[in-house]
């Protein structure tokens, strides 16, 4: 049977899973004949973009909801090796750690948020990279109003004032308004840029300027964080911010696991791909990311995989 292997369940994969099947169903070929595998660490599909949101009860999607329907299978594993001269990707999960063959690969892993080697950042610092750590920052949020009534209590310090960075300091004031028994809270948005949403673009700077201002939020621009302690925020001006919550906005790289692919990539650490999200010089191996959606070549194969009944090479 020849395979179609997804690594990962985000949008990217998650479209390139249904999309498949969809086209399987098109041109009639039996799910017996072609498997579409999506392999994810987690059981589930979660809606990244919103992680920073109050409820997250809906955020994550069980994945056999979405995929058990249209015959997509899927693996709760991680990804650890990819090798694609041996077209095989070597995962480890409740059966241990295996191989994988693929015919068609799909390299959907998503980005990861990069950590600086700021003194006190892993210890005492939160994000929203993931549903799990949505989940912790809300449940700190909420025992805020259990502790001690302090300046540094009812101060969020948001790191990163690009897109994530944004959305989490603007959902801020509601969430202290929530668990602050005076409903007071401060909230300071720290950028090591000039502006606000630096990459974002001039046109919509001001409708983002105006937000913050209308909730409170103040700005540390032109600033970077030199130390994070469980009470305060030092940045490298020397001013000291007391602040028992800060999250960690700054800034995302591909997925370490890219570097098993050759090609050219960008700054950060992203594969180049043609129009059809085909990795250069591989044409069976696809790479989706945070770019805007193009057509993909995966549909074409389909029909050519259709049409091979060897099994797939161990």
């Amino acid at each position: 049977m020849a395979r179609i292997l997804v690594l990962g369940s985000g949008f990217a994969g998650l479209w390139a899973a249904v999309g498949g099947a969809r086209k399987l169903a098109e041109l009639g070929i039996p799910r017996g004949q072609v498997e579409i595998l999506v392999v994810e660490r987690n059981p589930y599909h979660g809606i990244r973009v919103r992680n920073y949101e109050p409820d997250l009860g809906n955020v994550a999607i069980p994945l056999p909801e979405v995929l058990d329907p249209i015959g997509v299978k899927h693996l709760t594993a991680e990804v650890k090796a990819i090798d694609v001269a041996r077209q095989q990707v070597v995962v480890a999960g409740p059966r241990g750690q295996e191989s994988l063959a693929y015919d068609r690969l799909v390299l959907a892993l998503g980005s990861q948020l990069v950590r600086l080697p700021v003194p006190g950042l892993a210890a005492y610092g939160f994000d929203v990279d993931t549903y799990a750590a949505g989940v912790r920052l809300n449940a700190h949020i909420a025992s805020l109003g259990s502790r001690p009534a302090s300046q540094g209590r009812s101060t969020v310090v948001v790191v990163g004032a690009g897109f994530t960075g944004i959305e989490v300091a603007t959902e801020m004031p509601e969430k202290l308004r929530r668990v602050l028994a005076n409903g007071a809270g401060r909230v300071i948005l720290v950028d090591p840029n000039p502006v606000v949403g630096a990459t974002i673009g001039d046109h919509a700077r001001p409708v983002i300027c105006d937000a913050l201002t209308s909730l409170g939020i103040e700005t540390r621009l032109g600033a970077k964080v030199s130390a994070i302690d469980a009470s305060a925020v030092t940045l490298a001006s020397g001013e000291i911010i007391p602040a028992q919550t800060v999250v960690w906005c700054g800034g995302m790289r591909a997925s370490p696991l890219t570097a098993a692919l050759p090609g050219t990539r960008d700054g950060l650490g992203r594969l180049a791909v043609d129009p059809f999200m085909r990795v250069a010089g591989l044409a069976n191996v696809f790479a989706a990311g945070d770019k805007p959606r193009r057509r993909c070549a995966l549909h074409s194969h389909v029909s050519g995989l259709g049409a091979r009944r060897s099994p797939v090479a161990s």
